[in-house]
């Protein structure tokens, strides 16, 4: 095997594992004595090829830690910028911002993730003291502005520790961030990984796993939200609702919410923005009520719509433009519940300042990570949802992959649960930013999606009921919904 089918092997293996990759974070490259090989921006990890990475000169690379660069911030990062598409190689390739920094550790492997785990530790009150204790030889870093203030940061710490250790550190930290991880074989990169994973599991309780219930009153309340949410030019929203043993414990109250209700990362922001709302209530009339008042002040103020609603006895809301986007605003948020509580057990969790969500927000490169992750199908039918009835196969079949091939959210809506399943499924894997789901029904009887199952088929209610709801959701785009419409959810 090849040093660059290596690459792609450990790349897709950590990429594809979600305690250390969410939303296709993190980077990976390879170096020779002339040459470096880094992930591109716009490709996953989980599914990269050679073609993924960016091929980049690094005679032109190495000067840029001690070249002098401008002192105002938007220039500096033009010239850093042009410095860099000056040695790649590859010019259809944009590389990643932080291949100064792969560059500048000398060891031919490099791998950069945001575990779950580590940042729990990164994102904690005591990150320094704690890192110090568990990682002796490992190189800390205080948060710094991505870009080339971190990559000189890093660069700096690394030379001072050469020419005190004389050797590179194999491992940096790098506060509300992730790890770097640098060796000459995969084999010794996945060895540090799994020590770094090993320690640290041996200082933080589990993450509370489980279902938990989410009110029935999402029925009348989330239509409405929805609503508020898509209207005034917004755009159409895809909601998706949450709820876990992990979610419930954090929208259970306003002070447990505080846990999160501030960034931890630039991962944060660029997929869940940086401001979230929080809303207890009394009942549906008082929870619609809360809702549109906070969606509406916090649109003046922000300008834009919340990606991330948290409601007490409902769970997670998520906000987006299509299915893709409700999902990976989902997954990122859940993983920033997931690191508040593992810093819990390192003095308590430490968000970024409003200083640094602000350097954020305004940031060229996450903008363009922004527009990256928001990409749609550009079809005839784009964000519209169809159901389409004997889609299981045959000639419904035909139809309904022709609508998802141009951007539509299809319902396959049959009697074969097991074919109707398979579909779906397929439909998914050829799909972009929208999406597919199968519901059980039998045109022949217009009563049978209204049919609620009893007993022991209560567990199979919520996913159903959550099912057919969203695409219900899909399809109402501009009216509140009417009795016969609850009825049929």
């Amino acid at each position: 095997m090849s040093e660059i089918e290596k690459l792609v092997e450990v790349s897709r293996k950590y990429g594809g594992d979600s305690k250390y990759v969410i939303a296709g974070g993190g980077n990976t490259s390879f170096k020779t004595a002339d040459r470096l090989w880094v992930k591109a921006s716009g490709h996953a990890l989980a599914t990269i090829t050679e073609d993924g990475f960016a091929v980049l000169d690094r005679a032109l690379l190495n000067p840029m830690g001690e070249k002098k660069y401008s002192s105002e911030t938007a220039v500096r990062e033009e010239q850093v910028k042009n410095d860099l598409a000056a040695a790649c190689i590859t010019k259809d390739r944009r590389p990643s911002v932080e291949t100064s920094m792969h560059n500048c550790m000398e060891a031919a492997y490099v791998v950069h993730l945001h575990p779950t785990l580590v940042n729990g530790l990164m994102c904690s009150k005591d990150a320094e003291k704690t890192c110090g204790e568990l990682f002796p030889d490992a190189l800390y870093i205080p948060y710094t502005d991505p870009g080339y203030t971190l990559f000189k940061k890093v660069y700096d710490k690394i030379m001072a520790y050469r020419k005190e250790r004389g050797f590179d550190p194999k491992v940096i930290f790098l506060q509300n961030h992730g790890i770097f991880v640098g060796a000459d074989t995969v084999e010794e990169i996945e060895s540090i990984y799994d020590n770094v994973m090993a320690t640290l599991e041996k200082k933080v309780k589990p993450v509370p796993e489980g279902e938990a219930p989410i009110c029935d009153c999402v029925s009348e309340t989330i239509p409405a939200i929805r609503t508020f949410l898509s209207r005034s030019g917004r755009g159409l929203k895809t909601l998706k609702v949450t709820n876990n043993a992990l979610i419930s414990k954090f929208v259970e109250s306003k002070e447990a919410a505080a846990a999160v209700m501030k960034p931890f990362t630039p991962d944060g922001i660029v997929y869940c923005k940086s401001e979230f709302i929080y809303i207890d209530h009394k009942g549906p009339e008082d929870l619609v009520k809360q809702a549109e008042k906070k969606i509406e002040a916090y649109v003046e103020k922000r300008g834009h719509t919340p990606k991330v609603l948290l409601i007490k006895g409902i769970g997670l809301v998520a906000v987006g433009s299509n299915a893709k986007e409700a999902k990976t605003v989902t997954e990122v948020f859940e993983d920033s519940m997931k690191v508040a509580w593992y810093a819990s057990f390192f003095g308590g969790e430490h968000p970024m300042t409003a200083r640094q969500i602000s350097f954020i927000d305004n940031w060229e490169v996450e903008n363009y990570r922004r527009k990256v992750a928001s990409s749609a199908s550009k079809g005839r039918v784009e964000g519209k949802t169809i159901i389409v009835t004997g889609a299981a196969q045959g000639f419904g079949e035909g139809i309904a992959r022709e609508l998802i091939k141009q951007g539509a959210n299809i319902v396959v809506a049959d009697l074969n649960e097991v074919t109707g399943e398979k579909t779906a499924a397929s439909f998914n894997e050829i799909a972009k930013a929208n999406k597919a789901i199968f519901v059980k029904t039998n045109v022949a009887d217009m009563d049978s999606p209204r049919r609620r199952p009893r007993g022991n088929d209560t567990r199979e209610l919520r996913v159903r009921h959550q099912h057919q709801l969203q695409g219900l959701l899909l399809l109402r785009q501009s009216r509140q919904p009417c009795d016969e419409d609850r009825d049929r959810q």
